[in-house]
């Protein structure tokens, strides 16, 4: 019993392949006609696994399902995990555990009793998390697996009050461990380096405060959902880039929120750009190409071989670390857990070694999908917010924090193959 308190995300996804595998023996028995009429026409027919109690808890119970995860991950993530649990360690560990239950209860609740399926969606849902709880069972990692959870969860919800939710409470808590930090009340970590003085602000380490604030000019964006940025858009997110680069000295946030203003003055100001059928192309197989050139980077990395070693100097030594990582593991199709010792902030390559080939193709092929639906369907905020963070991934991890990077939210629509794609655009700028 203590093991499932401390931990009971494992208890948890197996009871949501059970509930998948009664949701699919609900669509035999309720379909049973539609199956004698013909296979084509049961496997497209949509059930709940309650019935008509299921569509009255998607209709009402959704949308609270949603976000009451969401709220509780965004303050276990920014506000109990900052260095406040040196502070008052009892008291966080024990609310820690509290949000992660919460968070699994409510997603899983939501995934299973308020979301239609056709018999195909199961299938395929099934078969994909099936994988991703292989890999999880072998390496703990569980930040993809809460990912695709809350992915799976967004389903038919109202994504722009949750973005508003999420985004509300990222600020506030982010603001709380920083004036903590600077009232003296919590400790905070300071660097002094090459690159100047670094301050984590309450934080366990300075790139984690700048994942943060990109996650909040990113949730700015898609809240903002207008195609040319006013000069105030502008300032915000050159705020948000000035602080990243003055406090933390988080290169990688830095250059991302400054990529995001460039993204958006071209959405703006170049709109056929992104009609283009090639430019599309180009970047809805952006995660899958840095995924690929990650590795080259990597394989062809050499201490004194010119065009690498720069490389290598200009990610702060991280081509040299996973090239050590690559040396040191073993190459595991259905993932590992990462040794102690090894250090790999590129998320592909990470992923590359933890979760082994299939997950890790899965994993950005789905984001290569979701960039393309976006795109398609003329939300290119969306598919602008997503590409930013897949370049993120080259020296950090946090494209798989699902209370940052929200766009993982809207990779329902490739999982379960909805059309058209949700998006956090106003309803009425989606008709």
């Amino acid at each position: 019993m203590s093991v499932f308190l401390q931990d009971g995300l494992y208890t948890y996804i197996n009871l949501l392949l059970i509930g998948w595998v009664a949701l699919f023996l609900r669509c035999v028995i309720a379909g049973r006609s539609k199956i004698k009429q013909g296979i084509s026409g049961w496997m497209g027919q949509s059930f709940y696994l309650l019935g008509k109690k299921g569509e009255w808890m998607e209709r009402h119970l959704a949308t609270p399902l949603f976000c009451i995860p969401v709220g509780m991950y965004v303050v276990q993530l920014t506000a109990l995990q900052s260095l406040w649990i040196e502070q008052w360690p009892q008291t966080m560990q024990f609310l820690c555990v509290v949000c992660e239950h919460l968070v699994a209860i409510c997603l899983i609740g939501k995934i299973v009793f308020a979301t239609r399926y056709t018999p195909l969606q199961i299938g395929v849902v099934f078969s994909v998390f099936f994988v991703f709880r292989w890999v999880f069972i072998n390496n703990h990692e569980k930040w993809m697996l809460i990912a695709l959870l809350f992915c799976l969860a967004a389903k038919e919800v109202n994504l722009r009050l949750a973005a508003w939710v999420d985004g509300i409470l990222v600020a506030v808590s982010c603001l709380a461990v920083v004036v903590t930090s600077l009232l003296g009340i919590v400790p905070t970590l300071v660097e002094e380096s090459h690159r100047g003085i670094r301050n984590s602000f309450g934080y366990g380490w300075y790139n984690y405060l700048g994942a943060i604030l990109l996650g909040l000019g990113l949730i700015y964006v898609y809240l903002r959902s207008v195609r040319r940025p006013a000069w105030y858009d502008t300032l915000v997110l050159l705020s948000l880039a000035a602080f990243s680069h003055v406090g933390p000295n988080s290169r990688a946030a830095t250059m991302g929120l400054l990529l995001l203003v460039l993204g958006w003055y071209l959405v703006g100001f170049c709109p056929n750009l992104w009609k283009n059928t090639g430019f599309q192309a180009l970047v809805a197989c952006l995660p899958l190409l840095l995924c690929m050139a990650s590795g080259i980077m990597v394989l062809g990395w050499r201490d004194n071989a010119g065009w690498a070693h720069q490389l290598n100097q200009l990610f702060s030594g991280r081509l040299e670390l996973a090239s050590q990582a690559l040396e040191g593991t073993s190459f595991a199709i259905a993932g590992q857990a990462p040794a102690d010792w090894m250090l790999v902030d590129n998320v592909y390559l990470y992923h590359w070694i933890i979760s082994g080939p299939v997950a890790s193709l899965l994993l950005w092929a789905g984001f290569s999908l979701g960039i393309a639906r976006m795109l398609r369907h003329q939300h290119v905020l969306e598919a602008l917010c997503l590409s930013v963070m897949a370049l993120h991934g080259l020296m950090e991890h946090h494209i798989l924090w699902a209370n940052l990077n929200i766009g993982i939210w809207l990779l329902c629509g490739v999982v379960y193959w909805t059309n058209p794609p949700q998006s956090f655009a106003p309803q009425r700028t989606t008709k």
